[in-house]
C-alpha cells in the first residue's frame, strides 16, 4: 500500500484513479474463461501484510518470507489435485 500511495503521488491524482489489482483480475478472467485454475494470492498476502515484511525494500518483488508465504497457499489450493494425480500425501 506505501508503493501505491508513493506512485500516485509521483504520477498525480487520486487512489481511485488507479487499478492496482487489474492483474490479478485480468488473470482470474483468463483462467475461468479458459478452465485453468488460476491461484490468487493478493487475499492471503493482504491478511498477513502485519506479520512481516514480504518484500524486498522499495521493490515489488518477494522476498524470503514473500517466497515462504505463496508456497504455502499454492500447496494448499493445489494439494487435493496433486494428491489425486499422483495418489501420494504431501505433508
Amino acid at each position: 500500500q506505501e508503493l501505491q500511495r508513493l506512485y500516485v503521488e509521483m504520477r498525480g491524482g487520486v487512489p481511485e484513479d488507479y487499478e492496482f489489482l487489474k492483474p490479478q483480475r485480468l488473470l482470474l478472467e483468463w483462467g475461468r474463461e479458459r478452465g485453468v485454475k488460476v491461484v490468487d494470492l493478493t487475499p492471503g498476502f493482504l491478511v498477513h501484510i502485519s506479520e512481516r515484511r514480504h518484500y524486498v525494500d522499495n521493490d515489488i518483488h518477494w522476498n524470503v518470507n514473500g517466497n515462504a508465504l505463496a508456497a504455502q497457499m499454492i500447496l494448499r489450493e493445489l494439494r487435493p489435485q496433486v494428491e489425486n494425480i499422483a495418489g501420494v500425501t504431501i505433508h
